[in-house]
Parts: C-alpha cells; sequence; structure tokens
C-alpha cells in the first residue's frame, strides 16, 4: 500500500484532466445484474464497465467532489459482534468480518477503499465505544494463523477517518432504492468510516479473498446491532476519487449475523 502525503486527496483528488462525456443516469448502475463481487468468473469488474475504452485518467473530473450515492451489490461477507463482559462492568466487543471474496478492481487508478461501518452511539449522538484497534487489518489464512492482506506491497490497514465522515456520509444516508445507505435512527448505532488509499497493483490475483476483526469497548448499557434489521448493514466502498461525483462508486453489502454458539 502507497500512502499519499496531503490528506486532502483522500476527499477530493483533483486532476486537470478534462470530464469525458458521461450520461447522469450512471445511477442506473446501482444494484448491477454485473456484480463483480463473490465470483472469479466474473472477467468485468465495476469500473472496468465505466470506463470502458477510456482510462481513469482520461475520465477523471478538475472538481470531482463527493458522490452522493452508491452502486451497491450484495457481498458473501457477515458481520458478527460478539461481547465478553469484563470483571470491571465494562463490555468487550469482537467484530469479526468473515467470508469476504470479490474480484480486485482491474482500472489503473488510485481508489480510496472505505469499510463503513456501524458502531454503537449515546443519544446526544457523540460515540459510546472506545477503540481498543487502532486499525481494521484485513487478513488472510485462519484465525488462529492469520497474515496481513498485502496489497501494492504493503499491509492494507483501514483507520478511522472522521473528515469522510462529515463530508461523505450526510449526502449517503437517505432511500436505499436509490442508491443511500438506510438511517441508523434509533438503533442505538451510527455509521463510522474507515478508510485506506491505494494504487492499483496490476501483479494481484483474479480474487480478494480476506477477514478481518476488529475490537472495541463500551459500557454494560449498550445492546448489540439487531441482526434482523435490515438497515444493520456494513458496507466496503470501492472509489475513485478522481472520477466525477455523477459516478456512484461501487460497494457490496455485509449482511450482521448473530453471535455464534461458543
Amino acid at each position: 500500500m502507497r500512502s499519499l502525503p496531503n490528506p486532502t486527496l483522500r476527499i477530493f483528488m483533483r486532476v486537470g484532466a478534462p470530464f469525458l462525456g458521461l450520461m447522469g443516469g450512471l445511477l442506473g448502475w446501482v444494484a448491477s445484474a454485473t456484480a463483480t463481487d463473490g465470483s472469479a468468473a466474473v472477467s468485468t469488474t465495476y469500473y472496468q464497465q465505466i470506463v470502458g475504452s477510456q482510462s481513469a485518467a482520461a475520465l477523471a473530473s478538475a472538481s470531482p467532489g463527493v458522490p452522493t450515492a452508491l452502486a451497491i451489490d450484495n457481498s458473501s461477507a457477515t458481520v458478527e459482534y460478539v461481547p465478553t463482559a469484563q470483571a470491571d462492568g465494562s463490555v468487550d466487543w469482537d467484530v469479526l468480518v468473515q467470508g469476504f471474496q470479490r474480484n480486485p478492481e482491474r482500472v489503473n487508478a488510485v481508489y480510496d477503499m472505505v469499510f463503513v461501518l456501524p458502531l454503537p452511539v449515546a443519544p446526544s449522538g457523540a460515540a459510546a465505544f472506545t477503540p481498543l484497534d487502532s486499525a481494521i487489518i484485513p487478513q488472510v489464512g485462519t484465525q488462529t494463523a492469520p497474515k496481513p492482506l498485502i496489497y501494492d506491497g504493503g499491509e492494507l490497514a483501514f483507520k478511522r477517518n472522521v473528515g469522510l465522515e462529515k463530508s461523505l456520509l450526510p449526502g449517503l444516508v437517505g432511500n436505499p432504492s436509490q442508491g443511500k445507505l438506510p438511517s441508523l435512527a434509533g438503533t442505538g448505532y451510527a455509521y463510522t468510516l474507515w478508510d485506506t488509499i491505494v494504487q492499483y497493483d496490476p501483479s494481484f490475483g483474479p480474487t480478494i479473498q480476506a477477514w478481518a476483526s476488529f475490537h472495541y469497548a463500551t459500557d454494560a448499557t449498550v445492546s448489540p446491532p439487531v441482526a434482523s434489521d435490515p438497515r444493520m448493514k456494513a458496507y466496503l466502498i470501492t472509489w475513485i476519487p478522481t472520477l466525477n461525483s455523477n459516478i456512484p462508486p461501487y460497494a457490496v453489502r455485509m449482511s450482521l449475523q448473530n453471535p455464534s454458539a461458543p
């Protein structure tokens, strides 16, 4: 993974190349029938379909802005929240993402990969959790013999991006039929954004398979998310920030499941 030094690049990566004619009807890509998640047999990825015979650089916008809709497909991954009571009355939580698989994008560009994770929130809107990990690190191998996922020569590490939450989330929460994330109001949870910037790696294999875990602590009053609530999902957004904001970034949806029996 290559880090880009200017933090403003994480939101508005400005490129001078003019934006070529892309129709505003790109919202029709939402829930595309040519989903790239979960099947190595699918040869064309989302951004390959968008770019076509052009290049990502040729389609870059001088003022890309922030997108207000996503092209969302269901994912093979599941997310499980496992609580463990502590002797001091607090609760430690293990968020386990399992079964993630999708074809990596094969368009030469810089991507901002954003993990959208619901975490506890107080009625005031303040966070009701204390992170125990500084980052969410995708792993390969097994949970007893984990290895970090290596892409573009480095380990991927998703870090909390509060600035991106403030700029991106307000426009992305709304009507799911329009490529929006459903509101979590009243659930006791709110979306948090964790991201990493990567340069396309042409040497990577045809499929990304990984799992990840994240740990945080709460007080004993915090309840687990309700897995049966259709709003309670996690998402991984793969975004090329240089493209026009009318192009919905590609996202996969991950279902929550009840904690498995010990």
